[in-house]
């Protein structure tokens, strides 16, 4: 699989953010789309303000400023405006924690749907995309038969499946696309 290719496409739907937002859901995000389930997980980042690592109460200050701000805005809304310190990660330490992200999800993929490796690349991309978008759990609850599809090498019916309420809609519609597009690879 290539992963670069796989960032590239992530980016190209998540953008790159280097401080902390809430995205269309209201969860604390960072990076690439990258969700921060809590201030522990944001406080383990390399956090930054200026050329120095952010103090444990400039990031507690930033946490607390933006996971009390409503939902529903630009993420560029979230920044934070003097006086108070921009904390944010280096494209460096957005580049890792996507790596890092990315590399839980092929292992999990991997256990979930043996010979994952063996998928056309046009599957293995769309599929990296769903669970970038879902999680790996809600991946397996909430999208049992997009499971089955996959399974099975049935790239139609995944591409059917793969819809996720509350992404754009041409996200969804590229996604279900690799998914077709992968039948002709099969």
């Amino acid at each position: 699989m290539d992963e670069k290719k796989a960032l590239a496409e992530i980016e190209r739907w998540e953008g790159r953010v280097p401080h902390l937002y809430l995205d269309s859901r209201g969860n604390p995000t960072i990076g690439l789309g990258c969700l921060i389930k809590d201030f522990e997980a944001y406080r383990a980042l390399p956090l930054r303000v200026k050329d120095r690592l952010a103090t444990k109460f400039e990031a507690q200050d930033d946490w607390t400023r933006v996971t009390n701000m409503p939902i529903g805005r630009r993420s560029s809304a979230y920044k934070a405006d003097p006086p108070a310190p921009d904390v944010r990660l280096t494209d460096a330490d957005i580049d890792e924690l996507a790596m890092h992200r990315l590399s839980a999800f092929v292992r999990n993929l991997r256990s979930a749907f043996p010979g994952f490796d063996d998928a056309p690349a046009p599957a293995q991309v769309a599929t990296i995309d769903l669970v970038w978008c879902l999680g790996f759990h809600k991946l397996l609850q909430s999208f049992p038969r997009f499971c089955v599809a996959f399974r099975r090498r049935d790239w139609p019916a995944a591409a059917r499946e793969s819809y996720v309420t509350g992404a754009r809609e041409t996200r969804n519609l590229w996604r279900a696309q690799l998914f077709l597009d992968a039948a002709v690879y099969s």
